[in-house]
């Protein structure tokens, strides 16, 4: 889909002029205030499906002190984790931020 065409971007806007009501119940804007459990957010660099600006965008949604760990990894893709290359630094990064996790459990 080539989104640089007229015709294109007016089929996504009336697309999106449809839906905006469903795709308002549906985002996290204005219905986290009140939530108060740990939040670990892990998105793949690679994903082809989901834009890893969707996760940066839901960190700006988080009350304070609830984000914990937040890894935007060049290890993952969407359905695999087959990426692009990733460094040794890349792979230490999702090893630390899966020992947040843990050690968040544990200490509980």
């Amino acid at each position: 889909m080539d989104t640089t065409l007229p015709s294109t971007r007016r089929r996504l806007a009336a697309d999106e002029a449809l839906h905006l009501q469903g795709m308002a119940g549906v985002s996290p804007h204005g219905h986290l205030a009140h939530l108060t459990t740990p939040v670990y957010l892990l998105h793949g660099e690679a994903d082809n499906i989901i834009p890893s600006a969707e996760t940066q965008w839901l960190e700006a949604e988080l009350p304070p002190n609830t984000l914990k760990a937040s890894l935007i990894s060049p290890v993952l893709s969407h359905l695999d984790i087959d990426g692009k290359d990733p460094t040794a630094a890349d792979q230490f990064r999702l090893v630390h931020f899966f020992a947040l996790i843990l050690h968040a459990v544990e200490s509980r």
